[in-house]
């Protein structure tokens, strides 16, 4: 990651930077690139030029702010795009910042150190306080990018998720996959009440249960598991897992991670190869039921325990 750093689009590296430019999708996950397949010649004599004179608000086009073009370079290769915009419009659409990482560099973690690096990069250009950004919501990969970062979820539309992220004191978060060591840590997060139970324990040690956690500044801010292979919670080998226990810091509720942390484990998930998810769900825990039905869950069943009358939901991955 040492080697990773920005540079604005500039005469000198113009013959890579067209190089990219022109293979660079038209559109992938809401990033538009109307420059796609474009000449050489072309690019030499208005694509570059328009991008540095952008970057100082000269001949910017109707209702356009000013942006810089940040070519993300490994050594001698350039392996990402990010652009800045300098301001918010005032529609705020589609935020500060968007960014493209190459396929074949994809998974390297590139697409995190861009993003770090573009927020130190504009901390000095924007007026806001905080950077505001816009995601698909099929695209968990630029959400957890974003976490990564110090993002939080502040808010919806119909298909894109808002986030944003402090441009000074940022914290950082992490979404990682927790062990039985970290339980001392599980049960002061969440004061004693911690959902790693002695059966939890039981079942990560046999490999049919995976905890993972959202980590806020090294901190637990929000853990969940997925079971695997146990009947006694309806899964089935290769198709069909149970989503459990997700509980919220005390103090860090109401900010996005109980969301981006479920959202994070769907996918991984769907990467395993799992087709269905289910959950429970105790009925009068509003908050929950609505966040799984945000999610795509559905009840399939009410039932009563114990513990009171909850729902049994599920959902296709």
């Amino acid at each position: 990651m040492s080697k990773l750093f920005l540079k604005p689009a500039n005469i000198e590296d113009a013959e890579k930077e067209w190089r990219f430019v022109a293979a660079m999708p038209a559109n992938e996950n809401g990033l538009t690139n109307k420059w796609h397949g474009v000449s050489h010649e072309k690019f030499i004599s208005e694509v570059l030029p328009r991008m540095i004179n952008n970057s100082k608000g000269i001949d910017l086009p109707e209702g356009f702010v000013p942006d810089t073009t940040l070519f993300l370079w490994n050594e001698t290769e350039i392996v990402g795009q990010f652009r800045l915009r300098h301001y918010l419009p005032e529609t705020k659409i589609p935020g500060h910042i968007g960014y493209y990482i190459a396929k074949e560099h994809r998974g390297k973690g590139f697409a995190t150190e861009g993003l770090r690096l573009t927020l130190a990069y504009g901390a000095g250009i924007i007026p806001e306080d905080e950077f505001y950004m816009r995601l698909n919501k099929d695209n968990p990969a630029s959400l957890c990018v974003m976490l990564k970062n110090g993002g939080r979820i502040v808010g919806e539309t119909e298909d894109k998720l808002i986030v944003k992220i402090p441009k000074v004191g940022c914290p950082v978060s992490q979404i990682k996959q927790i062990s039985p060591d970290d339980y001392p840590a599980c049960a002061a997060a969440f004061g004693g009440g911690c959902s790693f139970a002695e059966t939890c324990l039981a079942q990560q040690q046999a490999g049919n249960r995976e905890a993972y956690a959202l980590f806020v500044n090294g901190e637990i801010a929000a853990e969940c598991h997925l079971v695997y292979d146990n009947p006694d919670y309806g899964t089935v080998p290769g198709r069909r897992l149970y989503f459990s226990r997700l509980i919220v810091k005390k103090g860090e509720r109401g900010k996005g991670y109980g969301e981006a942390l479920s959202r994070a484990l769907l996918d991984i998930a769907k990467e395993k190869g799992y087709r269905e998810i289910a959950l429970g769900v105790n009925r009068d825990n509003t908050a929950a039921v609505r966040l799984y039905r945000k999610l795509g869950f559905t009840v399939y069943e009410e039932a009563a325990d114990a513990d009171g009358e909850f729902y049994r939901m599920e959902k296709l991955l």
